[in-house]
């Protein structure tokens, strides 16, 4: 058990999280730094995860993960998110 008191602890830690779906920009910097931002993530997917895998990963390893603790960076991401069902 954690100091925090859960059996479990999962860190995830995606570089970029690249939004997926119709979205409606909140800020000005965000209307102009979104462009570039999904150019920039097609070019380089390494740097980040979509939405969509960071939330299927962390499902599934919430529900599923044997081990009782774990950093998930992007490559975990991605892995996890492909061979969630």
């Amino acid at each position: 058990m954690h100091a925090a008191g859960f059996p479990k602890t999962y860190i995830f830690r995606p570089g970029y999280i690249q939004p997926t779906g119709a979205r409606r920009p909140t800020s000005l910097a965000y209307t102009l730094a979104l462009p570039l931002a999904t150019a920039l993530f097609k070019l380089l997917p390494g740097i980040g995860v979509s939405d969509r895998q960071l939330a299927q990963a962390m499902v599934q390893i919430g529900l599923e993960a044997d081990a009782t603790s774990g950093i998930f960076a992007n490559p975990e991401i991605r892995a996890v998110s492909a061979s969630a069902p």
